[in-house]
């Protein structure tokens, strides 16, 4: 009976809520405070991941190359 009733309430559509402007104001402040304290960590790991990312892709890209020239002349 308990599976059936959690089933019967899980379909039901969840009441809109209303909030008023001092509400969507200090939702917004906590936002911007929590971006903001972040900002400085995901900037670093972005700087850190683009210098591996960039090495690894440029390495990648001049192997390809490599290996169309190396087939190019193995075609002569």
């Amino acid at each position: 009976m308990f599976c059936i009733a959690l089933g019967m309430t899980s379909c039901l559509e969840e009441p809109k809520v209303h909030l008023l402007q001092i509400d969507k104001e200090y939702i917004d402040s906590i936002f911007s405070h929590s971006i903001d304290s972040l900002k400085g960590d995901i900037d670093s790991l972005c700087i850190i991941q683009r210098n591996e990312l960039f090495d690894a892709l440029v390495d990648s890209i001049k192997q390809k190359r490599l290996e169309e020239i190396q087939s190019i002349f193995n075609e002569k």
